[in-house]
């Protein structure tokens, strides 16, 4: 009796397979009886949506933009000169998106910080985000910008990132000073017992 059953499901398989071949293949409506539909329609339903990507970016053009404008990339790179002389093995990125360098179990809180990114982004030996630099140029506080780097700092700050503004009036002694307090190791605080 095993053998039957074996055999019966072995050619399920055969049938299945031929089906598959010439590009049909067999589906089942609740009490209907069984239709054959072409497998390309049922490969459009569950399509892959990075294949229409693809495609899309495969007919357009692109062109390579600018990350950063002539001011902030003048203070990235007095950062990037500065870090070697504070000695802790610090690297620096530009333009971070906050979603990849802090997160929160609250979705939506997530959601408002996501897309949202860091002029200058410093990191530890380990990897671990330490200090979000901004940069306030001239024109930086059209519109809502002053809520949406609020909204930055109050997320880098629950998350224990440091926040650093740039103002354009700054020179390059008080840049260094604000980088080497930022990078400071946070005080440690002694914990308390309670009172017997």
């Amino acid at each position: 009796m095993d053998v039957m059953v074996w055999e019966l499901v072995g050619l399920g398989l055969i049938l299945v397979a031929i089906l598959g071949l010439n590009g049909k293949a067999l589906t089942r409506r609740k009490g209907s009886r069984p239709k054959l539909v072409y497998s390309r329609e049922r490969q459009a339903e569950r399509r892959d949506p990075t294949i229409d990507q693809l495609q899309k970016v495969m007919q357009a053009s692109f062109t390579k933009r600018r990350i950063m404008n002539g001011s902030e990339y003048g203070l990235f790179r007095l950062v990037e000169k500065e870090l070697p002389q504070i000695n802790g093995g610090y690297r620096v990125f530009a333009q971070t998106c906050l979603g990849e360098i802090i997160g929160s179990k609250d979705s939506e809180a997530h959601a408002c910080i996501n897309s949202k990114r860091v002029d200058i982004l410093i990191i530890g030996n380990t990897g671990e985000p330490l200090a979000a630099i901004e940069y306030q140029g001239s024109g930086h506080y059209q519109g809502n910008a002053a809520v949406r780097d609020a909204v930055k700092k109050e997320a880098l700050r629950r998350a224990g990132v440091r926040y650093v503004e740039i103002f354009e009036s700054y020179t390059d002694e008080t840049v260094r000073q604000l980088l080497r307090d930022a990078l400071r190791p946070a005080p440690q605080t002694a914990a308390t017992s309670p009172a017997a």
